[in-house]
């Protein structure tokens, strides 16, 4: 994976899906849902790469969804601050 900077990652296995998100110092982020069974290319992450907010959403063959969302932006201290979030509604 090719990034300039420094960046973090995370995957969590959450049932259904994987979730994704990427964040690199310099306030770019990207978040994606994908189904368990498939595995994480890191390079169509980082392609997804967006200034300060990312979002997705996954529909399911049953009629409901997941979608998450991240932000990131930086402190006055140069630290940084990203929350991001999965959400999921119910099948119909």
């Amino acid at each position: 994976m090719v990034v300039d900077g420094l960046y973090g990652g995370l995957v969590y296995d959450v049932g259904r899906v994987k979730w994704i998100i990427l964040w690199t110092t310099d306030c770019m982020v990207a978040t994606k849902i994908i189904p368990t069974k498939n595995h994480v290319v890191w390079e169509d992450i980082v392609s997804i790469l967006q200034p300060y907010d990312s979002s997705d959403n996954l529909p399911l063959s049953c009629g409901g969804a997941f979608s998450a969302e991240a932000h990131i932006h930086a402190n006055g201290d140069g630290s940084l601050n990203l929350t991001a979030q999965i959400m999921w509604s119910g099948c119909k």
